[in-house]
């Protein structure tokens, strides 16, 4: 069976080189395809275009890392299709573990946790907002939800439901959709993906209200409109994750710099409930 593996890229002139070395290792011996996709216009172009040994899919003006998604996966023609994302290292079995995982164990899509590799407190802070859910090792099993930078999906699944991601993979919305046609998802907790994103505080803080603001537009509830309510609401889901896995210290360690994030996503998800997503769809990680 052929592999894509999907790298969608944006503003990853630090971890790109680490990213697709890890991915090129994690592909020796597999019939497999990297998929580089970039935006002509993003500060990464240079260095994807110096890319040996993937197949690089540029696209004009700029993109949002949802909307390179979705360009990678058109582009793909692998049976099996695992997104990934710029700032992720993986190890050599990653791939064959998802491959493995989909043989042996039925389901619509498979996944696994996502470790963090930058942990400063800055770092921490970052990872806790995104990726709490995903905390390794996890547990094998059947799951309601995987990661955007760590999940495998049949291809021709993707097809099928292709309008539920033409204007952009936004992996969570999707998958509430694929969950509800085709069944839940496996969980496999060795197949790991460390993350490493650079980002800086103001930039993310930017990035934070950006993204909400898309969401609120996009999947926005009255709630949405109360900016405190959804501050405390994912500070309390975050809190709650991080207390099960073990890393509550950590999280408390962090929470003044989490609160300021959280904030910044609230912010944007009340204007796009109120006022709609304006430029920021086109503009986030």
């Amino acid at each position: 069976m052929k592999l894509s593996i999907i790298i969608p890229v944006r503003r990853a002139t630090k971890t790109l080189k680490a990213c697709v070395a890890s991915m090129k290792l994690a592909c020796a011996g597999l019939d497999a395809e990297i998929v580089v996709a970039y935006a002509e216009e993003d500060e990464t172009a240079p260095l994807a275009e110096a890319l040996m040994g993937v197949q690089l899919l540029r696209k004009p003006g700029r993109r949002s890392v949802p909307q390179l998604r979705r360009d990678g996966i058109r582009a793909a023609s692998g049976e099996f299709v695992l997104i990934t994302e710029d700032h992720c290292t993986v190890g050599s079995e990653w791939a064959r573990t998802l491959l493995l995982a989909a043989e042996v164990h039925p389901a619509s899509a498979w996944g696994g946790p996502v470790r963090n590799g930058r942990t400063s407190w800055l770092g921490w802070a970052h990872y806790f907002t995104r990726y709490t859910a995903f905390l390794p090792p996890g547990q094998a099993g059947y799951s309601a939800h995987l990661p955007g930078n760590n999940a495998l999906y049949r291809r021709e699944d993707l097809m099928a439901l292709a309008t539920d991601w033409c204007d952009g993979f936004w992996e969570a919305e999707f998958n509430v959709v694929l969950r509800g046609k085709r069944g839940p998802f496996w969980y496999a907790p060795e197949a790991v993906v460390t993350q490493a994103q650079q980002r800086a505080l103001i930039e993310y803080v930017s990035l934070r209200y950006r993204h909400g603001r898309c969401y609120g537009a996009r999947c926005g509830k009255p709630h949405s409109a109360v900016l405190v309510f959804v501050t405390a609401l994912l500070y309390w889901r975050g809190l709650r994750l991080a207390v099960a896995n073990g890393v509550a210290g950590r999280f408390f360690a962090v929470s003044p710099l989490l609160i300021v994030y959280y904030g910044a996503w609230a912010t944007g998800e009340m204007a796009g409930y109120l006022f709609g997503a304006g430029a920021s769809c086109g503009d986030t990680d």
